[in-house]
């Protein structure tokens, strides 16, 4: 599983239900998962993962501009995940092209400020 913290989970759950066009199937006030594609990908707030380990972290990328981190998932339509991302409120970064390791990919960023890259593997690969 992947978590991506996050400044807002409501917002969060909110945005990612929409990009996945699924339900979280686990929703606490401190961890949301949505299943999407066979891979788990968990939202946690920054303020609760701090909880945690603050004698060893920081607030998590909160003055960061850049993307720190990027979430490549495998999907059955890039190009419809792009899309919801966009209608989300997301920031597009690069349209759907085949890149040069022969995956179709999107690039967008999320409220977060993550990168995601919805991707296919290409026709031509085995």
């Amino acid at each position: 599983m992947v978590i991506l913290f996050v400044e807002d989970i409501t917002r969060a759950k909110a945005f990612y239900a929409t990009v996945f066009q699924t339900e979280p199937i686990y929703d606490e006030p401190n961890m949301v998962q949505f299943n999407v594609s066979n891979q788990k990908i968990g939202l946690m707030p920054e303020d609760a993962i701090l909880k945690t380990l603050s004698h060893r972290i920081t607030r998590p990328r909160h003055d960061r501009r850049d993307p720190q981190m990027e979430l490549y998932l495998y999907v059955d339509n890039p190009e419809l995940y792009y899309q919801r991302l966009i209608q989300a409120g997301g920031s597009q970064v690069s349209p759907l092209k085949e890149r040069d390791w022969g995956d179709f990919v999107a690039y967008g960023i999320d409220l977060d400020n993550h990168l995601l890259a919805f991707a296919t593997p290409s026709r031509n690969q085995d």
